[in-house]
């Protein structure tokens, strides 16, 4: 069998180490069989006891493994952007390795060979589909694509393929502060959507609390657009007036502070979203060789 020439990084962001080396060595006897280079990028995101620790062996045993721990535990959108700064491949897929399945790495590069920068993975059945979940997505989908004009595939995942072209352009502009899913989606590139069975190591996905839901859709929202906080300064603004008009002292002061508020919120989060997203304490790593004794990069082209 032919082995793909393209060097493959795979990002894992992990947050739990317990199912990390049985679906590990899964992952590394697929890209070893068949891609002629690659490497295995795990990113630990505060895990106890650190990654480092439990994958003893492994970095003994196993080429073309790298650990990066974080200073502390970041969160997932963290752990990813680090994992995608340290990735040298010409193809990066990242993946959540206690959930999707390592067999569908290969038809995802197959994809990106055929032009498409990135390719979006979405499981096939929805572990969290309740109906207040539902109905908030609908609605988050809905007010995401009035505010920022992009589509961010309802029920898509983490586990996503990017051409280096792709990966350059995420890295070095605007995009690479919005959360992942949202940010692959807005750089372009020919994005294609693969629909795949999720695999979870403990055999039942977990179930996300409504809450966290709440609160990723806000942070996608408020990170990429800046009209909820305009409305709220349009909206302070008109009260205002109103107010005055019908002069009602106590409400023109209320909406004035709605306004001042509004304006200082987006000065905030503008100043918030300059600091570092993650801070790489250590990295470790096993042998990491080509196969190709010729080859004197890593990415040999950028599709």
């Amino acid at each position: 069998m032919s082995l793909n020439n393209r060097f493959v990084s795979v990002v894992l962001p992990v947050h739990d180490a317990g199912p990390v080396p049985s679906r590990l060595a899964e992952l590394h006897a697929l890209l070893d069989a068949q891609c002629a280079n690659y490497e295995i990028v795990l990113v630990d995101d505060g895990c106890s006891p650190p990654l480092e620790k439990v994958l003893a062996i492994e970095l003994r045993t196993l080429r073309c493994l790298r650990i990066l721990t974080l200073s502390c535990a970041f969160g997932g959108e963290a752990a990813i952007r680090a994992g995608l700064q340290s990735a040298i491949g010409d193809v990066v897929v990242v993946m959540e390795l206690a959930l999707d399945p390592v067999g569908v790495i290969p038809e995802m590069l197959g994809l990106t060979e055929k032009g498409h920068g990135v390719v979006i993975g979405v499981p096939e059945s929805r572990f969290d589909e309740y109906p207040l979940r539902r109905l908030f997505s609908r609605v988050f989908h809905g007010l995401n694509r009035v505010f920022t004009g992009t589509e961010m595939y309802p029920g898509s995942s983490w586990f996503r393929a990017l051409s280096r072209s792709a990966l350059n352009a995420l890295v070095v502009s605007q995009f690479d502060s919005l959360p992942f899913r949202h940010a692959t989606v807005s750089i372009g590139f020919n994005p294609v959507v693969l629909k795949y069975r999720r695999a979870p190591v403990s055999g039942r996905a977990p179930r996300p609390s409504f809450f966290k839901d709440v609160r990723q859709g806000l942070d996608v929202l408020f990170t990429e657009s800046s009209a909820p906080l305009t409305v709220m300064t349009l909206t302070g603004c008109l009260g205002a007036l109103v107010s005055v008009l019908l002069l009602l002292p106590l409400w023109f002061l209320l909406f004035v502070f709605l306004t001042v508020f509004g304006q200082y919120v987006h000065r905030k989060l503008a100043r918030f979203q300059s600091r570092p997203a993650y801070i790489v304490m250590n990295e470790a790593s096993s042998a990491v060789e080509v196969r190709d004794a010729g080859r004197r990069n890593i990415v040999s082209e950028s599709i």
